[in-house]
């Protein structure tokens, strides 16, 4: 019994998947539109591009609206039905949390000099967000570490060893991180060589507070 529902959810979540191979309804700016009063509404409808869609949903908030926005956090709309959603979820070297595979640390990776190993692996962490997404999506849940964005990668350069967390960026190499943030960032991007549906969003992680100390001087 309890081998067959695991396999039930399996299947759905590989059904679901399916379904949204393009990215439709899971783009940014047409997330979860689905059934507010004003069907005609150009960010309801997921066959157009995410820009657009974002455009015509900024341009309905308030003023108030947007405020709510501008957190991780971000508040539900009950007047444009767009429930909430979480921005923060992490995938430097895996998903992050429980139940999903951990790859070595981001320095570990660079160690490889292979970017094409690490693009394999960029794809299993796309594939494992998406399902993870879908479960919480089917559960109704929107928390922590559940949505499709992803902080990562870190594209800082590690120029000082006394610097606490080095070990999440791909070393002192300029040339080396450029060429495996482009890898990380195509293939969670969803692109044609990867995939053939939209494996989550990477942002870039720790933009600001993770400089060596002195670059903000």
């Amino acid at each position: 019994m309890a081998h067959d529902l695991q396999m039930k959810e399996e299947w759905n979540e590989e059904h679901w998947i399916a379904e949204n191979r393009d990215g439709a309804g899971v783009r940014r700016g047409c997330l979860y539109g689905w059934g507010a009063g004003d069907s005609k509404a150009a960010y309801l409808d997921t066959t157009l591009p995410a820009e657009l869609c974002a455009a015509d949903l900024v341009g309905r908030l308030t003023l108030e609206e947007k405020a709510t926005q501008l957190m991780n956090q971000a508040r539900p709309n009950p007047r444009l039905n767009v429930p909430e959603y979480d921005w923060w979820s992490e995938a430097l070297h895996g998903v992050i949390n429980s139940g999903t595979t951990e790859f070595p640390e981001s320095v570990g990776l660079a160690a490889t000099f292979d970017p094409p190993a690490i693009h394999k692996m960029a794809e299993v962490i796309g594939t494992e967000g998406c399902i993870k997404h879908a479960r919480a999506v089917r559960n109704h849940l929107n928390d922590f570490f559940s949505g499709l964005d992803f902080w990562a990668p870190n594209i800082n350069i590690f120029r000082d060893p006394c610097w606490g967390r080095g070990q999440k960026t791909y070393g002192e190499d300029p040339f080396l991180t450029a060429r495996i943030s482009l890898v990380r960032r195509q293939c969670s991007a969803g692109d044609s060589t990867a995939s053939r549906f939209d494996l989550g969003w990477g942002d870039l992680a720790h933009p600001i507070d993770t400089l060596p100390e002195g670059l903000l001087s």
